[in-house]
Formats: structure tokens, sequence, C-alpha cells
């Protein structure tokens, strides 16, 4: 069981090494000259619906959960997808539509989790506007 998912694995990250490794690149160089990840943020400043997410990632793995709940409420609906997607992917033969289905339910939750995070903490970190944006700075 364990030989055929992480043979399954290697063909995985195989197939998407490259978008991974510009991923990282993307993330880090934006974090560096821009202080900011999110395109959405930097172009037209408004916070999206994954505002929050890295950094609620980042304090899930530093252990500190109350405040990643705080940061974006939906981390532990995206970790526990993710948890889902690796067992039906690696570990059974789950039909693939059982893990389009499992995305798509966690996806419109976080829409949902938007808008109720807009009407009820709007102008809270991280959901506050970027008047750095491109934008804005068009605008001037």
């Amino acid at each position: 069981m364990w030989k055929k998912a992480f043979k399954r694995m290697y063909e995985d990250i195989k197939k998407i090494w490259i978008a991974v490794v510009v991923m990282i690149c993307y993330l880090v160089s934006f974090s560096l000259i821009f202080h900011e990840v999110c395109p959405v943020k930097l172009t037209i400043g408004f916070p999206c619906a994954g505002c929050g997410m890295v950094r609620a990632f980042l304090l899930v793995i530093r252990f500190r959960f109350a405040e990643a709940y705080a940061m974006h409420p939906g981390i532990y609906a995206v970790l526990i997808t993710f948890v889902i997607f690796i067992i039906l992917r690696y570990f059974t033969d789950a039909d693939p539509k059982w893990i389009k289905i499992a995305v798509l339910i966690t996806l419109v939750f976080l829409i949902i989790l938007y808008v109720y995070r807009l009407f009820t903490s709007f102008g809270t970190e991280p959901l506050v506007i970027n008047e750095n944006a491109l934008l804005f700075r068009l605008m001037k």
C-alpha cells in the first residue's frame, strides 16, 4: 500500500514540479519585494477570499491554532480537504469525482465564509484595503 502510494506521489510530483518551483519563487519574491503575496490585493487593493490563508497556515504549523483560526477560519476546512485528497488520491482507488466533490464543497464554504467575514470583520487584519495597490496609484 505505501509503495503504491509513494509511486503515485512521485509520478504526480514529476508532472507538477515546475509549477511548484514557480509558485515558491513567486511567494518568496513577492514577500520580499512587496511584503504581500496576494495578486488581488496588490492590483485592486481589495482583500480576496483567501486573505490571511498563508498566514493562518504558518500559524498552524507553529501550533498557534487559535491565532490561525482568527486569521482565517477556513484554514481548517482547507487542511481537512487536503488530508481527504491525500487519502483518496494515494491510499485508495476512489473515483476522482469524490476528490472534486470535496474540493467543490470546500470552495463553496470558503465563499460563504468570505461574505460573512466581509460583513463582520472588514477593516481588521487581514481584511483591510491596500491603499498602495496598483489601481489606487493609477487613480491618483
